[in-house]
């Protein structure tokens, strides 16, 4: 278990490439990047205030809870466990870049989806009741033709908005509406 608190200051965990961090569990109020090649495990519970994925990956069968903000550029979400996006707390994915979603991502805060996003292996996205998921600007989200997905990828009970300002956005997922 590693708990990261640092009052008044900033840490920076760089997972680097080629680096395989594992833990039980992980709660800091600090900013944690995972860097290209990178991976961060994580078999509990855990909690990240700020969490950037720049090309690594997040694995790992626990629940890990962004409580403020989880910047994803490219990289990939795997494992059995789930991604939480706290009410509050917002997932922003906005730069061109390769995403690949390979575990649970359940959201009662906010997905600002402005790239596009594959969904893998075992993915399922889950837009509780307090959650916002809006897609912007002809972003697309669906399923890789090179995986084979054969559950209810995507479980709306919240908001579910497209804003195309520009282009047309796809969603290719086998929506589940409450």
């Amino acid at each position: 278990n590693v708990l990261i608190d640092i009052p008044n200051g900033e840490f920076v965990i760089d997972v680097p490439s080629a680096t395989t961090v594992s833990v039980n569990t992980l709660y800091t109020t600090e900013r944690v990047r995972l860097l290209t090649g990178g991976s961060l495990s994580l078999a509990g519970p855990s909690e990240i205030e700020r969490l950037s994925i720049e090309g690594g990956t997040l694995t790992g069968a626990g629940t890990v809870t962004i409580t403020n903000s989880l910047n994803w550029t490219s990289g990939t979400m795997a494992g059995t466990g789930t991604t939480l996006i706290a009410s509050g707390a917002t997932l922003d994915i906005n730069v061109s870049g390769t995403r690949t979603l390979n575990r649970t991502l359940a959201n009662s805060g906010t997905i600002v989806v402005s790239a596009d996003l594959m969904l893998g292996t075992n993915a399922s996205f889950v837009n509780n009741t307090s959650g916002i998921f809006r897609i912007n600007n002809g972003a697309n989200v669906g399923i890789s033709w090179t995986y084979s997905n054969t559950g209810n990828p995507f479980i709306n009970a919240g908001q579910l908005i497209s804003t195309a300002n520009s282009g047309v956005s796809n969603l290719w997922v086998t929506l589940t509406n409450s």
